[in-house]
Protein backbone atom coordinates (compact mmCIF):
# COMPACT_ATOMS: atom_id res chain seq x y z
CA UNK A 1 0.00 0.00 0.00
CA UNK A 2 1.28 3.19 -0.93
CA UNK A 3 0.52 7.07 -2.48
CA UNK A 4 1.03 7.20 -6.40
CA UNK A 5 3.49 9.53 -6.96
CA UNK A 6 3.91 10.02 -10.91
CA UNK A 7 1.38 9.93 -13.13
CA UNK A 8 1.22 9.13 -17.08
CA UNK A 9 3.71 11.33 -18.62
CA UNK A 10 6.22 8.49 -17.76
CA UNK A 11 4.04 5.86 -19.65
CA UNK A 12 2.52 2.82 -17.90
CA UNK A 13 4.97 2.68 -14.98
CA UNK A 14 3.90 4.40 -11.39
CA UNK A 15 5.62 4.95 -8.85
CA UNK A 16 4.15 4.65 -4.86
CA UNK A 17 5.53 5.13 -1.60
CA UNK A 18 5.07 4.70 1.82
CA UNK A 19 7.06 6.45 5.06
CA UNK A 20 9.73 3.74 4.39
CA UNK A 21 10.50 3.23 0.78
CA UNK A 22 9.00 3.27 -2.96
CA UNK A 23 8.91 1.09 -5.19
CA UNK A 24 7.70 1.11 -9.46
CA UNK A 25 4.73 -0.73 -10.36
CA UNK A 26 4.51 -1.46 -14.08
CA UNK A 27 1.17 -3.21 -15.61
CA UNK A 28 3.34 -5.83 -18.15
CA UNK A 29 1.42 -8.83 -19.64
CA UNK A 30 -0.57 -10.62 -17.48
CA UNK A 31 -1.36 -8.19 -15.52
CA UNK A 32 -4.61 -7.14 -14.26
CA UNK A 33 -6.75 -4.70 -16.86
CA UNK A 34 -7.71 -1.17 -15.81
CA UNK A 35 -4.14 0.16 -14.08
CA UNK A 36 -4.01 3.59 -14.41
CA UNK A 37 -3.57 5.07 -10.69
CA UNK A 38 -3.09 8.89 -10.82
CA UNK A 39 -0.60 11.10 -8.28
CA UNK A 40 -2.29 10.82 -4.98
CA UNK A 41 -4.13 8.22 -5.14
CA UNK A 42 -3.67 5.31 -2.61
CA UNK A 43 -3.15 2.32 -3.37
CA UNK A 44 -3.11 -1.06 -2.49
CA UNK A 45 -1.27 -3.35 -4.92
CA UNK A 46 -0.15 -7.39 -5.06
CA UNK A 47 2.21 -8.85 -7.63
CA UNK A 48 5.58 -10.35 -9.03
CA UNK A 49 8.90 -8.46 -7.39
CA UNK A 50 11.10 -8.34 -10.17
CA UNK A 51 14.26 -6.58 -11.49
CA UNK A 52 14.19 -4.89 -14.24
CA UNK A 53 17.48 -3.23 -15.77
CA UNK A 54 18.45 -2.90 -11.96
CA UNK A 55 15.30 -1.47 -10.97
CA UNK A 56 12.53 -3.52 -8.53
CA UNK A 57 9.49 -3.28 -9.67
CA UNK A 58 6.36 -5.15 -9.06
CA UNK A 59 5.10 -6.58 -12.77
CA UNK A 60 2.82 -8.04 -13.57
CA UNK A 61 0.37 -6.57 -11.15
CA UNK A 62 -2.31 -9.32 -10.22
CA UNK A 63 -4.92 -7.11 -8.13
CA UNK A 64 -5.04 -3.68 -7.30
CA UNK A 65 -7.53 -1.43 -5.09
CA UNK A 66 -7.76 2.54 -5.00
CA UNK A 67 -9.00 2.83 -1.75
CA UNK A 68 -8.53 6.97 -1.49
CA UNK A 69 -8.25 9.72 -4.20
CA UNK A 70 -6.66 13.08 -4.01
CA UNK A 71 -4.01 12.50 -1.29
CA UNK A 72 -1.07 14.84 -0.44
CA UNK A 73 1.91 13.54 -2.11
CA UNK A 74 5.04 12.32 0.49
CA UNK A 75 7.27 15.57 0.61
CA UNK A 76 10.37 14.43 -1.57
CA UNK A 77 13.46 13.01 0.41
CA UNK A 78 16.19 15.95 0.15
CA UNK A 79 19.43 14.23 -1.05
CA UNK A 80 22.82 15.55 -2.65
CA UNK A 81 23.89 14.22 -5.69
CA UNK A 82 25.74 11.33 -3.95
CA UNK A 83 22.86 10.23 -2.29
CA UNK A 84 20.72 9.47 -5.35
CA UNK A 85 21.57 5.53 -5.25
CA UNK A 86 19.56 2.58 -4.65
CA UNK A 87 18.64 3.28 -1.09
CA UNK A 88 16.50 6.24 -2.52
CA UNK A 89 15.07 4.22 -5.57
CA UNK A 90 11.40 4.43 -6.17
CA UNK A 91 10.85 7.45 -3.58
CA UNK A 92 10.15 11.00 -4.50
CA UNK A 93 13.49 13.00 -4.00
CA UNK A 94 15.19 16.43 -4.72
CA UNK A 95 18.53 17.24 -5.16
CA UNK A 96 18.96 21.04 -4.43
CA UNK A 97 22.06 23.00 -5.37
CA UNK A 98 23.02 21.39 -8.65
CA UNK A 99 23.91 22.46 -11.78
CA UNK A 100 24.35 21.37 -15.27
CA UNK A 101 27.57 20.73 -16.20
CA UNK A 102 26.82 21.35 -20.05
CA UNK A 103 24.67 24.30 -21.03
CA UNK A 104 22.15 24.62 -24.02
CA UNK A 105 18.74 22.57 -24.80
CA UNK A 106 18.71 19.40 -23.39
CA UNK A 107 17.20 15.98 -25.46
CA UNK A 108 16.17 13.12 -23.89
CA UNK A 109 18.97 11.38 -22.19
CA UNK A 110 21.49 10.71 -19.36
CA UNK A 111 23.39 14.19 -18.16
CA UNK A 112 25.75 14.67 -15.60
CA UNK A 113 24.38 17.67 -12.52
CA UNK A 114 27.04 18.97 -9.81
CA UNK A 115 27.05 20.30 -6.79
CA UNK A 116 30.06 21.04 -5.59
CA UNK A 117 32.46 18.24 -5.81
CA UNK A 118 29.41 15.63 -5.99
CA UNK A 119 28.59 14.81 -9.65
CA UNK A 120 25.55 12.47 -10.60
CA UNK A 121 23.52 11.35 -13.50
CA UNK A 122 19.96 12.61 -14.63
CA UNK A 123 18.26 11.31 -16.78
CA UNK A 124 15.61 13.44 -18.71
Amino acid sequence: TGTVTSGPSLGAIRYLQDATAGIAAYPGSGSQPGFAPQPGDLITLTGTLTNYNGLLEITPISSFTVNSTGNPLPSPLVVTPDGVNGAVQGRLVKVEGVYFSATGTFTAGTWPVTAGTEVTDVYL
